[in-house]
């Protein structure tokens, strides 16, 4: 846009602040762009993380609450309506008694201390017996987390309705900026977006959960920082609280904006409505309606179609494997480098008056919003259309062939629950001996445990029917004391694909391996334990070579040979822990994305 003159000066629009524009638009607007920007980085990045964290086992390198997908869903969808429902009330306190100015930076503040309370959750530790974190068995970082979420919403509440308010504040009623304006305020709120689940997302995924719920805080927090600074130069006059006495806002002598601001607000608080306002107030309920069924499409972005990237797309780019979180990325970053464009297309159709209303660029927007659900159709259908379903509505192969991992993952339950009963049994007997610990209380203590052992039924976390090409496989996932591991078998039970992730071990002392130059070894030279899991892969196949090789920064062996569905390659670590298993032709199914 060319450089012009900022025509919503006090002469020519009494209802806003006089405020220089810089390039066509008020300078105070580059400010909520940036307060906005970091705001929306803060909790979108705290949404991509919340499910994969509530989702994530205590067992994992990446320990999360170990709670079911339903769970971890229905509480997003309990924080986000929250989200949605809190402005009501935060607009209604802005417009009585705070004024947006006080409710932004109020509500601003609120957040960031919500932030900070999702990262020190992790401080607070599970337990080394509690496998899911409840409020029976660790209620301290539980209610941690919780009164963070509760007050990211409260905050939200109060921030969100005022700072779209301040932008609109920023123009004359018939001002032509306006919708150029707000397209401008929203890139802000989508490069914000873009950043937070490049960076939120992938120090989460990568260094820990609690560190990507740390830079949403941080963001929060830098973003009021800027906006506390440059407020009073560009934002004079701007949201200030309604029927108050100018001379007293900010500890100063008002200035001739202020004093026209509070002559306009206390108009605004005693008049009564008019024809044109229920007209409005009409057209608002009409919109929000439609908006219910966009945001309803929209926010799937964090729930289902965030663990349908992290489950069953195809993720690897150049052999390497990028962060589920990142698929959230693509919308804002589409709106990024578009906005300008739309924004130069509205002003150019105003000069021709071709500009098309509000209400009609809002119906465009949820019929795009509509078709982009069609590929996500196509992408259920080549992952296989995955759907939960019990072990015994799997075919008796697969029954057979995967029954022996529950069993290994029920009596590995079962040794570590005796292991650590007797590490407790030990510290109860050197404690009774310094502090006359009553054996009964022990006795009742071991009991209960055991118990509660007994009781816990040991399931998959994933079992899943999917079809491809008018087969039916079966994704099985479980963590064991190694890995985090996802596998898909035939409905003959043969082992189709295999990916596991190493669990971080205590004091280990393995290092990554950055070298991914394959060499090639014989069999005979592969370490013993790999070999024979490479060996019980291929069973009576030949095997055609092995190259010694680096997956998932650690060293491995690929070994390849001719299986039923083509060529065979099976990833294992020289402790015999297979890593991943491909099956020639078959080594996209469940996953979507290029082939």
């Amino acid at each position: 846009m060319s450089e012009s003159t900022d025509s919503n000066d006090m002469s020519a629009s009494p209802e806003v602040a006089q405020v220089k524009a810089a390039k066509g638009q008020p300078k105070g607007l580059w400010v909520l762009f940036i307060t906005e920007m970091w705001e929306r980085f803060s909790y979108y990045g705290m949404r991509a993380l919340l499910v994969f964290y509530l989702i994530s086992k205590l067992s994992a390198a990446n320990p999360g609450f170990g709670w079911t997908e339903k769970s971890a869903q229905l509480l997003l969808a309990v924080v986000t309506s929250a989200v949605y429902f809190t402005p009501m009330f935060g607009g209604w306190l802005a417009d009585k008694y705070l004024g947006t100015h006080r409710s932004l930076l109020f509500g601003g503040w609120i957040m960031a201390i919500g932030q900070a309370l999702l990262f020190l959750a992790e401080y607070w530790g599970a337990g080394e017996n509690v496998d899911v974190v409840l409020l029976s068995t660790a209620p301290a970082p539980l209610l941690t987390f919780m009164l963070g979420l509760v007050l990211i919403v409260l905050g939200t509440g109060l921030f969100k309705p005022c700072v779209s308010v301040m932008v609109g504040q920023l123009y004359g009623a018939d001002d032509p900026r306006r919708d150029s304006g707000f397209t401008i305020f929203y890139m802000g709120i989508n490069v914000g977006a873009f950043m937070s689940t490049l960076v939120a997302g992938t120090i989460g995924e990568t260094y820990g959960w609690h560190w990507g719920f740390g830079s949403a805080a941080a963001g929060m927090t830098l973003g009021l920082i800027v906006y506390q600074v440059v407020r009073p130069f560009y934002l004079k006059g701007i949201g200030l609280p309604p029927h108050h006495e100018a001379q007293h806002e900010e500890g100063h002598e008002p200035t001739p904006e202020e004093i026209e601001q509070a002559r306009i607000d206390e108009y605004e608080r005693t008049r009564p409505l008019t024809r044109v306002d229920w007209d409005r107030m009409a057209v608002i309920v009409v919109l929000a309606v439609f908006g219910i069924v966009f945001w309803v499409a929209f926010e799937q972005a964090a729930s289902s179609l965030n663990l349908f990237a992290l489950h069953w797309t195809d993720r690897r780019v150049f052999g390497h494997e990028f962060p589920a979180t990142w698929y959230q990325s693509v919308n804002p970053a589409a709106i990024v480098i578009l906005a300008p464009l739309f924004a130069g297309l509205w002003a150019w159709l105003d000069r021709r008056g071709l500009q098309p209303s509000t209400p009609v660029k809002f119906g465009l927007g949820l019929g795009i919003l509509s078709l982009a659900y069609v590929p996500m159709v196509f992408g259920s259908l080549e992952a296989g259309s995955p759907k939960p379903i019990i072990l015994s509505a799997a075919p008796a192969a697969v029954q057979k062939t995967i029954a022996p991992i529950l069993d290994r993952l029920e009596k590995e339950k079962k040794e570590d629950a005796a292991k650590k009963e007797k590490e407790r049994s030990k510290e109860g007997k050197d404690a009774q001996d310094s502090s006359n610990v009553s054996k009964e209380a022990a006795d009742s203590s071991k009991a209960g445990s055991e118990k509660g052992n007994e009781e816990e039924e040991v399931k998959f976390d994933v079992l899943d029917e999917l079809s491809y090409e008018n087969e039916h496989y079966y994704g099985v996932g479980y963590v064991d004391r190694q890995a985090i591991i996802l596998e898909l078998y035939d409905a003959e039970g043969r082992l189709v694909r295999r990916d596991a992730t190493r669990k971080q071990e205590k004091d280990s002392k393995r290092k990554a391996v950055e070298n991914n130059t394959p060499e090639d070894v014989t069999l005979d030279q592969v370490p013993e334990t790999a070999r024979n899991a490479i060996l019980g892969l291929s069973g009576d196949r030949q095997v055609k070579s092995v190259q010694s090789v680096v997956k998932a920064k650690e060293p491995a062996f690929v070994a390849t040979w001719l299986g039923d569905n083509g060529e065979m390659a099976a990833y294992v670590g020289p402790d015999g822990l297979v890593l991943g298993v491909d099956s020639g032709a078959l080594a996209h199914v469940g996953r979507a994305g290029p082939q």
